[in-house]
């Protein structure tokens, strides 16, 4: 029984290869025929060139195939398992007895340190003074329209940013 499978397998994978090639075969026949010759004519020529390569394919795959491999598979036969629960209970060894400590590491980080200010909440705006910002930004109109490079817009983000890091 293992050998029929073993072959059903082997003949699969010949009958892929053989496909793979005798497509790859028809597109490059296709690419390779001039536009100006009709489509239907390349189309056919393509597809018997892809035929031919894949039947050619197949012969030859098969016949390497059919050399009288005999495939062996080793007996396997499963272990059975107790449903009975081990005798001894699992202990844990003196190595992992030893209790988590959890350490937060941003009270040894300074105050003056970015991780800090960047995620303390005390320093993040309120909402209104985020509606704030928003309004007076909108209100202020598109003032990089006006200059042509952007770039007192862009120096006055930088100040904010800088501003805002103290």
């Amino acid at each position: 029984m293992s050998g029929a499978i073993a072959n059903k397998v082997e003949t699969g994978a010949v009958a892929v290869a053989a496909a793979a090639l005798g497509c790859a075969v028809a597109f490059a026949v296709l690419m390779v025929l001039q536009p100006d010759v009709g489509l239907a004519f390349r189309s056919l020529v393509a597809a018997g060139a892809g035929a031919a390569a894949s039947i050619g394919a197949w012969r030859l795959l098969s016949a390497i195939g059919a050399q009288g491999r005999v495939y062996n598979f080793a007996a396997f036969d499963p272990p059975l398992l107790d449903a009975q629960p081990a005798e001894e209970p699992l202990e844990l060894t003196e190595a992992h007895q030893s209790p988590l400590i959890l350490d937060d590491v941003l009270d040894a980080v300074g105050p003056d340190a970015r991780v800090v200010r960047l995620f303390d909440p005390s320093a993040m705006p309120s909402p209104a003074e985020l509606k704030a910002r928003v309004d007076r930004y909108l209100g202020q109109g598109a003032s990089w329209a006006k200059s042509p490079d952007a770039s007192q817009a862009l120096v006055d983000a930088l100040t904010e940013l800088r501003r805002s890091l103290r």
